[in-house]
């Protein structure tokens, strides 16, 4: 993902865009965690009847870049730091969205933050569960960025859209 443009933490204007790798800390990321998060939403939408999500790669960026701001800039929100909303961040890549909704969760691996543990927390939210199993939603964007110096040190962001 580095080089792939995500709306830049570091300054107060919405619609500027940074790379990933200029981010302002150096965060990791884990596609094993961006995996199971991936399968463990899409078992709990075929355990309520519902068709799988397709990962797409706009949607992605966006939930990377909001993953990485959270964890560079040590905070938990749905407005990025620069004042953007999950909408802002979207059409940022380029995705025109008829409707997009988003999840995010913070937890250090080392306190029991994990995939399964971020899945449980908003199926067990009512309204993150209704983002999940929303039946309009057809696409997902998963981001996860690791920053052992912020205040959580894992965080998510996932986002629904659908176009």
């Amino acid at each position: 993902m580095l080089g792939t443009p995500t709306i830049n933490p570091a300054t107060p204007s919405v619609g500027t865009v940074l790379p990933l790798d200029e981010m302002p800390c150096a965060y990791t990321t884990n596609p094993d965690f961006i995996n199971q998060t991936l399968a463990l939403i899409n078992s709990q939408r075929a355990a309520h009847d519902l068709p799988a999500l397709t990962l797409n790669w706009r949607l992605t960026t966006a939930a990377q870049g909001h993953a990485a701001d959270m964890a560079c800039n040590s905070y938990l929100s749905h407005i990025g730091s620069n004042g953007s909303d999950i909408e802002e961040r979207v059409l940022l890549t380029g995705y025109t969205p008829s409707l997009v909704l988003e999840t995010i969760y913070a937890q250090a691996p080392k306190n029991g933050g994990t995939p399964a543990s971020a899945v449980q927390w908003w199926m067990s939210d009512l309204i993150h569960r209704r983002t999940i199993l929303h039946p309009k939603i057809t696409e997902i964007g998963v981001g996860y960025a690791f920053f052992p110096e912020s205040q959580m040190e894992g965080y998510w962001s996932v986002v629904f859209a659908a176009p």
